[in-house]
């Protein structure tokens, strides 16, 4: 039998633990329904819960008053602050010193919001960083001096918020932006730390956009600032976009230069995962890298192998709209090479390329399909046109005439010269292919010299053609020789930024100035060839007379 004495006492237990558990329930009910009117309170004072009624309406739903605190300090110390006037009703027609006041008053009270969470909830990171945050911007408005002379108070609680929370990137961007302001009073002892920070909130690009002006200001030069940007393609591009828009050129051909480097770093990188996500059966990803390398890759011999391999290695399957713009791009540059009888990709590489560009036209898809060796395909297009003899389709004319001549097709070849427009009738690839078929004498003596007058030595501003705002220049050269010299006929005053091609392949990029003479140290060998030059930054650059450097004789 049970002993009454203890099941007494065991009831009781029992009955003070419930009426505990019932007043501890009752107690907590009223101090979160206590909170949450404060907050209730701040959000209609402060006119959030009429300029964001959504986030108000989340917040008073919170279970727990310390996260509607810090959800509370969050709303106060961003979107409020942005639109701090109109937002509320009371605020219209206040002045500017009045807006300034209440921003501040918000960002106190954030400020202390985060503290109070902070109080009860110390490992809660976001509490320290709205904490420290809030106090930055408070006295950043007016360049308040707490700034430098209270410093450890805005800028310990964002140190222990990225101690808290290693793998957040929000405190370190506080931080970065603290540390720029405050660059010039920071000792050489702080200084590598306040880099570090700033490096790594830099590998956030919209981070990098808003910092990259301000940091160049601080830096001593473009070399110091350089060693802390992160050292990849979109970085490099973005730090290059900077320098255009500044009108900074020199700054712009540095970073373009290191942009180059990281690019092929990357095609390297990319290539090896495409290896990888084929072997590990994912060919969705394996698709998604080929995109990135096609729309990373800038159409130039220098890059074409990586795109051919990745385009070669493609699965079956949708691409995505990068991955056409990239195609396109390669595209264009591949077949103009083509119509100059150059070949920088594999034919079935072309073949895939145009299949992922739904705007072709038709001209464009015809020559696509001859460069991939389809000309049944071109011929069956080909056959619904009756404007083969317009400039958009000249390519595709030179281009079968010379397959057609390859062949043995002599008449046919001839038809396709004849039907060419005329504006590549006089070019050297289409006097090639004529010189071909006349049935001159090639094997003791050069081709063009079977055409009066079209090699040389120099060639004037005038010849120069252009097309999709770039300008191309093919010529002969009857000797061969160790460069170019490219006279340059307008540059804006400001000046600019051009890159130059020699046969597909970027020899030159630089700031020009008006007046400029380019040297191109580049051996040229006898024949014909192609020199292409297309503006990066800056005004519209026209180039003029070129002519060939110390002419030699050299073996090639």
């Amino acid at each position: 039998m049970s002993n009454p004495v203890i099941s007494f006492f065991v009831r009781g237990a029992f009955v003070v633990a419930a009426v505990t558990l019932i007043f501890a329930t009752w107690q907590g009910s009223r101090q979160r329904s206590v909170a949450m009117a404060e907050i209730a309170g701040i959000l209609e004072a402060t006119g959030v819960t009429h300029a964001f009624p959504g986030t108000a309406r989340r917040l008073m739903r919170e279970l727990d008053p310390q996260w509607a605190r810090l959800g509370t300090a969050r709303i106060l110390a961003t979107e409020s602050r942005e639109n701090p006037v109109s937002d509320h009703p009371s605020d219209e027609g206040a002045t500017l010193a009045e807006m300034t006041e209440r921003l501040q008053e918000r960002l106190e009270l954030s400020g202390d919001l985060a503290a109070q969470v902070g109080r009860e909830r110390p490992s809660v990171w976001q509490a320290s960083m709205w904490r420290g945050a809030t106090t930055y911007l408070s006295w950043s408005i007016d360049r308040d001096p707490r700034l430098l002379s209270r410093r450890s108070q805005w800028e310990l609680p964002l140190l222990r918020a990225a101690e808290l929370a290693p793998g957040r990137a929000q405190p370190r961007r506080f931080l970065a932006a603290a540390y720029l302001e405050v660059w010039p009073v920071l000792t050489i002892d702080e200084i590598p730390a306040a880099k570090k920070t700033l490096s790594t909130a830099m590998n956030d690009p919209m981070v990098l956009r808003a910092f990259i002006g301000p940091w160049l200001a601080q830096a001593a030069g473009r070399e110091e600032a350089f060693k802390i940007i992160p050292d990849n393609p979109p970085s490099w591009s973005l730090v290059r976009s900077h320098f255009g828009r500044v009108g900074d050129y020199p700054g712009f051909t540095e970073a373009h230069n290191r942009w180059e480097l990281s690019v092929e770093r990357k095609l390297l990188e990319l290539l090896n995962e495409i290896k990888h996500s084929l072997a590990g059966g994912d060919p969705s990803t394996a698709r998604r890298i080929v995109a990135s390398v096609v729309s990373l890759a800038p159409p130039d011999a220098r890059y074409a192998q990586s795109v051919a391999e990745a385009m070669l290695r493609r699965p079956p399957g949708p691409g995505n709209p990068s991955e056409a713009r990239g195609s396109r791009a390669w595209l264009k540059w591949s077949l103009e090479a083509a119509v100059r009888g150059e070949s920088f990709l594999p034919p079935v590489v072309f073949d895939r390329l145009a299949a992922g560009i739904n705007d072709l036209s038709e001209a464009e898809r015809a020559t696509a399909f001859l460069a991939s060796g389809n000309i049944n395909g071109a011929e069956n297009i080909e056959r619904r046109r009756e404007d083969l003899n317009t400039e958009a389709w000249a390519p595709y004319c030179l281009n079968k005439a010379r397959l057609l001549a390859a062949r043995g097709d002599r008449q046919g070849a001839r038809a396709m010269l004849n039907r060419m427009n005329r504006s590549l009738r006089s070019s050297p690839a289409a006097e090639k292919i004529a010189v071909d078929l006349s049935g001159a004498d090639t094997q003791t003596r050069p081709w063009w010299q079977s055409v009066p007058g079209l090699a040389s030595t120099a060639w004037s501003g005038l010849q120069w053609k252009w097309r999709d705002r770039q300008a191309w220049l093919d010529f002969v050269s009857e000797e061969p020789g160790n460069g170019l010299i490219l006279a340059l006929d307008v540059v804006p005053k400001p000046g600019a930024v051009i890159e130059v091609q020699v046969d597909f392949r970027g020899v030159w990029t630089g700031a020009v100035e008006p007046g400029q003479v380019i040297e191109l140290d580049i051996p040229i060998a006898a024949g014909a060839h192609t020199l292409r030059v297309r503006n990066l930054a800056g005004g519209r650059v026209v180039p003029g007379a070129v002519s060939l450097r110390e002419i030699a004789n050299f073996e090639f």
